[in-house]
């Protein structure tokens, strides 16, 4: 007998089995009681009723029912037609491939994996969900996947609200972008005003870098400054400033008496501020000419310079200069300057800086020329010339007519020396006046 055989035999066993008992339970009466009823009303009931002799009750016997049910249909539904000898499929060498259940179409030899016997194979196989197929391709199912009109209806609609739901919701997180872009605009905005105001806080304002400057540059004057900055008047106008100030506020507390000497003060150029110098002209408007300058190349333009700031010199003590003489003396200085810088590969660089230093005191002394209160720098008596017997009373003299240093001219180098150690030493004196209680 085959397994197919064998299999159809235990099947109607069972059936056999439970018409027996079916039968069973009608001979012997139907529904017994083990306890007797319950009158309620007119009604008797008994909630613990068996059936049969073996005492089953209704709920086991539904049970058990229900659960031989389920395997006999399970059984019977996995069961290929071919078991029982029909073969649908015209080859006989290709094995059917059927087709896997779906919500739309109803297979009823593929739900899981089961023992299926293929009688062209020789042998059992297991068949998992989908079916068997065959790897040379064998029969495939033309309905799998089905769609019916419904189900593509409710999936297209489903799209449509799943496309929505994605679209505002692109939205929303755009919205909150947008409002993360301005607040961080508002935070950039807000630091950049925080570092304006403390930029503005701790930068130093015009009036403290002046006062800044001049704190450094009267430092500089009182620790030895170069010669130059002497010998340019910087020095000695840093400590006037300084001293002129200090006299103007404390009038009952001078420094040291220091002394100056008339000779040194005959050598000591003050100019009112334009930055003319007359240390060239206190002598007449005489010029004293550097040897480079003496070079018979510019002869021509030391007899002009000569004789005309002779007579600018002499016209400052009745009317101011005229202006032809100006513009004589102007245009001698650029003819020598010109002649200078084209001769400059001739003459060493000592030489060329000495020629080039005259000339720039020759411009002041032309500026000064120019200078409506020129005349009171040549003054016989009254001028604006250095004096005072003390360096207190040098200040003072230049603070009231506004004047101050101008730099030295040649010959006059250790005369300014001279003033810059009396006024440095007039200074550390007033310190100390000063700091005392």
């Amino acid at each position: 007998m085959t397994i197919s055989a064998r299999r159809c035999c235990a099947v109607l066993l069972s059936l056999a089995a439970v018409v027996v008992l079916a039968s069973t339970v009608s001979a012997q009466g139907g529904v017994r009681y083990r306890n007797p009823p319950v009158q309620v009303g007119n009604v008797y009931v008994n909630p613990n009723p068996f059936v049969g002799p073996n005492g089953l009750t209704l709920s086991q016997y539904a049970y058990n029912t229900a659960v031989l049910g389920r395997v006999q249909g399970d059984y019977y539904r996995n069961i290929p037609p071919y078991a029982f000898g029909y073969n649908p499929y015209p080859s006989p060498v290709i094995a059917p491939n059927y087709p896997a259940y779906t919500s739309q179409v109803y297979n009823p030899y593929v739900g899981g994996s089961v023992l299926a016997t293929n009688p062209y194979a020789g042998g059992g196989s297991v068949m998992t969900t989908g079916g068997y197929v065959p790897s040379d391709g064998g029969y495939n199912n033309p309905y799998v996947p089905y769609a019916d009109p419904y189900g593509g209806t409710l999936r297209g609609a489903a799209d449509v609200i799943n496309s929505t739901g994605n679209y505002q919701i692109a939205v929303q997180r755009s919205r909150l972008d947008d409002q993360r872009v301005l607040q961080a605009r508002i935070d950039t905005r807000r630091k950049l005003f925080d570092e304006i105001r403390y930029e503005r806080m701790n930068t130093p304002t015009l009036e403290e870098l002046r006062l800044r400057d001049i704190e450094t540059a009267l430092n500089r004057a009182r620790r030895s400054p170069p010669l130059t900055e002497i010998f340019s008047g910087r020095s000695l106008n840093d400590l006037y400033d300084h001293l002129s100030v200090q006299q103007r506020q404390r009038p009952n507390e001078k420094g040291p008496d220091i002394k100056l000497d008339e000779e040194m003060l005959r050598h000591i150029n003050l100019t009112g501020g334009t930055g003319g110098n007359p240390g060239l002209l206190k002598y007449g408007g005489a010029l004293s000419w550097p040897l480079p300058l003496m070079d018979p190349l510019y002869e021509e333009e030391r007899k002009v310079l000569d004789t005309h700031f002779k007579e600018a010199v002499r016209q400052l003590k009745f009317n101011p200069v005229d202006r032809a003489t100006l513009v004589t003396i102007r245009d001698g200085l650029r003819e020598m300057r010109r002649k200078l810088d084209g001769n400059i590969k001739f003459l060493m660089p000592g030489e060329f800086m000495e020629a080039a230093r005259y000339l720039n005191m020759l411009d002041d002394a032309y500026k000064l020329l120019q200078d409506q209160n020129a005349e009171k720098y040549f003054k016989e008596s009254g001028g604006w010339s250095a004096k005072g017997r003390t360096v207190a009373d040098l200040i003072d003299y230049m603070s009231r007519n506004g004047l101050r240093f101008a730099a030295a001219t040649p010959g006059d180098e250790p005369y300014y020396r001279a003033l810059y150690n009396a006024v440095i030493t007039y200074d550390a004196g007033m310190i100390q006046t000063v700091s005392k209680p």
